[in-house]
């Protein structure tokens, strides 16, 4: 069926290795020998291979995953790498090269049903569709199937599950059988089911593997990571913080797990020893994405040294345009997370506006970057430019509210409180109650405290503003309550 498929030129981009950067000190197969046992068997290094190309992909590190696989196929030969190098080019918008990729592994009989099934998705994802080529791989996915075995359908769970496809991942994990890497995959789908039934049941499920008494494998790496996840979610987090450690005995120069453990630490707040893990980190590789987001953080937030944090953070968008150049994604994630701390800080934000830009370009159809750049060109002053880029998200995606919102604030800042009040009656109107925010309860109450109040009604006008006020404040702590400690959380604090 690949004979059918019409291979797209190869993209003559050359790939820059420097995102290998983040990982060349952490390679396996090093001489130092990892514990006083024996060589560890090949299966047990393509198990953390999997496991890290699997941890790059659910934070979302396109490039990272796409020349870490690249490099571990060079050692090992598997050809599951290559599937998933695929998948990290798909993800950052290279959909030929990801096809010319799946047709280097299309021999291999264990890759045979995901490799269609992935090229599907790649084909009807394509701005130019090939309808020949979409048929023939349709009728190819069935047949396919038939011989697909128990590995098949775990990576292609995989695939679905870091696709947002969980019904299909379900569908593939049921075909799967119940070894361990099968039920890891099913933990996983019910960790992102974000139920409580969905984590009580991925907590039995790893209790069978990891169990010391009983568990089918206790040393299962992703069954660690899977824990670990779980046990946040529930907020037990010293639970999760003792399965990375577990993870960190059995696999000690397994990166993702410190990377993780630093995270928790910073999560339980313990301050102390998450510095100490992230300097340890950043001695092994100083321009290392993730342990610099860290360092960078923990500057700004905690330790509140602007000159060094702005240096490091100077730092940090470097590496993250040079080891993720197409990943608007991450690059929006860190605009809205150190826009946030930094006190308003013109430098940090030059910079976060700098991302932002690139995003636009990246995306220019997607109302999130707008909204956000309007957002913080509010921060630095700039009004009449604000006002327009809410102007730009509202018209790109007419439902969202925050650019309708962000346009009424900019009223009340520039003075024109009866353009602004009008608004906000509007947007009651579209919302009614149910639509309540925080953001518009708190334009309520500054409309109430700015404009002219009748003669003897300023006490009046007081009283319903600070009414508003407490309204924003409940609907604010009622969500914050949501919100699990952690970056989204200050983000959307």
């Amino acid at each position: 069926f690949f004979l059918m498929i019409r291979r797209p030129p190869r993209s003559t981009q050359s790939r820059s290795s420097a995102a290998s950067d983040v990982y060349k000190r952490q390679e396996y197969m090093g001489n130092q020998s990892v514990s006083n046992s024996s060589i560890e068997s090949m299966e047990n290094k393509l198990e953390q291979c999997y496991s890290y190309i699997y941890y790059l992909l659910r934070e979302g590190y396109w490039r990272t995953a796409s020349n870490y696989a690249s490099d571990e196929f060079r050692k090992f030969n598997d050809p599951g790498l290559i599937f998933w190098k695929a998948y990290a080019l798909y993800r950052e918008g290279a959909g030929s090269e990801s096809l010319n990729e799946l047709v280097q592994v299309q021999g291999r009989r264990e890759l045979l049903y995901p490799s269609t099934v992935a090229s599907l998705v790649y084909h009807e994802q394509a701005h130019m569709a090939d309808r020949e080529a979409i048929s023939s791989l349709k009728s190819a996915e069935i047949d396919t199937r038939k011989t697909a075995n128990e590995k098949a359908f775990i990576m292609l769970g995989y695939f679905h599950l870091f696709n947002g496809e969980v019904k299909k991942a379900i569908d593939c994990v049921n075909s799967a059988g119940s070894s361990v890497p099968a039920l890891c995959l099913k933990a996983w789908i019910s960790i992102n089911e974000g139920t409580d039934t969905g984590i009580r049941d991925a907590m039995g499920v790893l209790e069978s593997i990891l169990s010391e008494k009983g568990g089918s494998n206790p040393r299962c790496l992703e069954g660690l990571f899977a824990k670990a996840k779980a046990a946040e979610r529930t907020k037990k987090y010293q639970i999760a913080l003792d399965s990375i450690n577990s993870a960190l005995v059995y696999f000690p120069r397994f990166i993702p797990a410190s990377w993780e453990k630093a995270r928790l630490l910073m999560v339980i707040g313990d301050w102390d020893q998450h510095l100490e893990v992230v300097q340890n980190l950043l001695g092994d590789d100083p321009n290392g994405l993730i342990p610099l987001k860290m360092y960078t953080y923990y500057l700004m937030a905690r330790d509140g040294n602007m000159e060094v944090a702005m240096q490091k953070f100077k730092a940090l968008v470097a590496s993250c345009e040079r080891l993720e150049p197409r990943n608007p994604e991450l690059w929006y994630h860190i605009s809205q997370l150190f826009s946030r701390i930094c006190g308003r800080s013109p430098e940090v934000l030059t910079l976060t506006m700098r991302l932002l830009e690139r995003c636009r370009k990246a995306r220019p159809i997607d109302a999130d970057f707008p909204i956000e750049l309007a957002s913080q060109l509010v921060k630095i002053g700039e009004l009449d430019k604000a006002f327009t880029m809410y102007q730009n998200g509202a018209s790109l995606d007419e439902s969202r509210v925050d650019a309708l919102c962000g346009m009424i604030q900019v009223k009340v800042l520039q003075g024109h409180i009866e353009d602004a009040e009008k608004q906000i009656e509007f947007v009651n109107e579209i919302q009614g109650q149910a639509g309540r925010t925080a953001e518009l309860a708190y334009l309520e109450a500054l409309v109430e405290a700015r404009k002219e109040p009748e003669p003897g009604s300023k006490k009046a006008a007081w009283a319903i503003s600070i009414r508003f006020v407490d309204e924003a404040l409940k609907i604010h702590i009622a969500l914050s309550k949501t919100l699990a400690p952690g970056y989204d959380f200050y983000i959307k604090l």
